[in-house]
């Protein structure tokens, strides 16, 4: 790492601590451990362990989670004698990943060819008939039992909104095959049913925007809303749950989730609790139900060492929640839980469950101290001029999108700053460079929407010959190109403004470019309308070199948005709990203190 590449510093830290570990002989637990906090950059480094005993383990889970890369990774393990099993396992869960080295030399490809297994058979049998365009991979299960054809799939597959349906009723075959694929095959199609009542959020007749789900069932309601929780507006979830709670009214709540097998159902008590229908729903429940829910919620977070995608939604839940009686029973939980990891001596659980309780502002002095374990938690209520003012001046990428809405965001942008004397506006012919003239330094680099690929790869080429990359990032657009602003974001990035961006994978990434941002979310896209008034503020409180005080900055932003409504969709640093655990996480990961208690 040196003065040219260090955006690349929080990469490389992960990958020594990989390396450290093994080099300091760390136990197969806690390397396994350290893995599954990392892997993407495991599976990059698995030739430097491949005959390690934990190995296979990792491989497993790293299939769960990011089954295309494992696969990927496969010539690094190629000649290890858990090779097809990896395969297997993965195939069985996501033919539709194994089927894209199909064809190839690679050594998935050898061993489905070779292999004597009626799914890999079949995989194959899709693929001489299809070739890889095919989307009857995901339907594995019904083929392998003779509940279709492979030429009625193909019809089916064709039929978006029949498909989506039948994958609903597919997801809940006990042991079904291809579980993944069906996953991320829901996940796509819910997004077009959404994507559809999300661009007709200004019609009023509620008739027609929410014509695509006339007909839907309570089931199909649910799977929309909870498979879509990164790109769903605010007003397209309350007219779905409006239309779910009536067709759940009789049966309640929680009988209800029974019927989905309680899939994805943190995902929905978090949405409830973010679009504020948690006590409606609720309601529809009795007292012992609410009670059960609560604790399905809670239970079993220290499950899986290394994974805790699951606590990072509970402290977003209690994030989310208004009525005090309820924050205080869920606080109360955790804590109950907390005690049973402790009467169980179960170190790591005691970690997991003590800091959820400490960020939900439970009573530190009750977390009993661990050997070598701090329970702290990252303060994001500020930051100082020396974090945004590396070399005395702050260096700022706004990122804006061609399309509709790009185009009125970049004019509403542009309108705040151009009749201001404090500001001065250099304009290029593929991105605008916004400098304060007086007080410190402020450079504001934007792309312009209309050349949003040539804008934002010059602004890239420039920050990368200064090797000088920007402090705060901003996103301007749906959260469908919002993958590509975390890509922007590097250990030099100290803020991030990131519309839509509630949902774990997102944050989880952001900070993994970057342990230290600190994340602006909304529960859904961020609007002109407030993003312009904070970006404004936010630029002159740097431009008068005073230090960015989030609590301070809210309060002036909340008297200025009162009466806007979609103000209080926007989450402060200070409030991103889900942000904050996953930091606090890290932060005992790489300063060791984890190793101690994992066993």
């Amino acid at each position: 790492i040196g003065y040219k590449n260090y955006n690349q510093l929080s990469y490389y830290e992960k990958v020594f601590k990989i390396i450290n570990g093994l080099y300091n002989r760390s136990s197969d637990e806690v390397m396994l451990a350290i893995c599954k906090s990392y892997p993407e950059i495991a599976l990059d480094l698995v030739s430097l362990f491949n005959k390690r005993p934990f190995v296979e383990e990792f491989l497993l889970f790293a299939g769960k989670k990011l089954p295309l890369e494992t696969l990927g990774a496969s010539k690094s393990y190629s000649r290890e004698p858990y090779l097809k099993s990896v395969v297997k396992t993965i195939s069985y869960a996501d033919p539709h990943s194994t089927k894209q080295f199909l064809g190839t030399n690679s050594p998935v490809a050898r061993v489905v060819k070779n292999s004597d297994d009626k799914l890999a058979k079949k995989i194959y049998e899709i693929f001489e008939s299809y070739g890889l365009q095919s989307n009857s991979y995901v339907n594995i299960d019904a083929l392998i039992n003779g509940r279709i054809t492979l030429s009625a799939s193909q019809e089916l597959n064709d039929n978006k909104s029949k498909h989506l349906n039948w994958l609903i009723n597919e997801r809940m075959r006990d042991g079904v095959l291809g579980s993944t694929s069906i996953e991320r095959r829901l996940e796509y199609l819910c997004h077009l049913k959404v994507d559809d009542i999300n661009e007709l959020h200004d019609n009023t007749n509620e008739a027609v925007r929410f014509r695509s789900v006339k007909n839907a069932d309570a089931q199909e309601l649910y799977t929309l809303m909870v498979y879509t929780q990164e790109e769903i507006y605010t007003s397209s979830f309350l007219g779905l749950y409006k239309r779910l709670n009536k067709k759940i009214t009789k049966q309640g709540g929680f009988q209800f989730l029974k019927t989905v097998e309680f899939n994805r159902f943190r995902t929905f008590i978090k949405e409830c609790a973010g679009f504020n229908t948690l006590d409606d729903f609720f309601s529809t429940m009795t007292v012992s139900e609410k009670d059960s829910i609560l604790d399905l919620v809670i239970d079993n977070l220290d499950q899986d060492k290394g994974e805790i995608q699951a606590a990072v939604e509970v402290a977003d839940i209690y994030g989310s929640l208004t009525d005090s009686f309820l924050a205080n029973t869920f606080k109360h939980k955790i804590y109950m839980d907390y005690l049973r990891e402790v009467n169980e001596k179960d170190e790591y659980g005691q970690f997991i469950y003590g800091l959820l309780y400490k960020l939900c502002n439970g009573d530190g002095n009750k977390v009993k101290p661990l050997k070598g374990v701090s329970f702290d938690l990252p303060d994001l209520t500020k930051l100082s001029q020396d974090d945004l003012f590396r070399d005395g001046q702050n260096i700022q990428q706004h990122l804006f999108f061609d399309d509709k809405d790009g185009l009125a965001s970049y004019r509403s942008f542009m309108s705040s700053f151009i009749h201001d004397a404090n500001w001065y506006i250099m304009d290029q012919e593929n991105y605008v460079l916004i400098k304060s003239k007086k007080g410190y330094p402020v450079f504001i680099f934007a792309n312009k929407p209309q050349r949003e690929a040539q804008g934002q790869k010059e602004l890239g080429y420039i920050f990368e010959a200064l090797g000088r990359f920007p402090d705060i990032v901003v996103h301007r657009g749906h959260s469908y190109y919002v993958d590509g602003t975390i890509d922007v974001i590097n250990q030099s990035t100290k803020v991030a403004i990131l519309g839509a961006c509630g949902s774990y994978k997102m944050i989880a990434q952001a900070l993994k470019n970057s342990k230290d941002v600190q994340i602006v979310s909304t529960k859904q896209i961020g609007t002109m309308s407030v993003n312009d008034v904070l970006i404004k503020d936010m630029a002159e409180v740097l431009r008068k070199g005073k230090p960015l005080d989030w609590k301070d900055l809210w309060i002036q932003l909340e008297k200025k948005l009162k009466n806007n409504e979609k103000f209080y969709d926007y989450i402060p640093p200070y409030k991103n709990l889900g942000a904050m655990y996953i930091k606090a996480y890290r932060i005992a990961l790489e300063k060791g203190e984890l190793e101690a208690i994992i066993k």
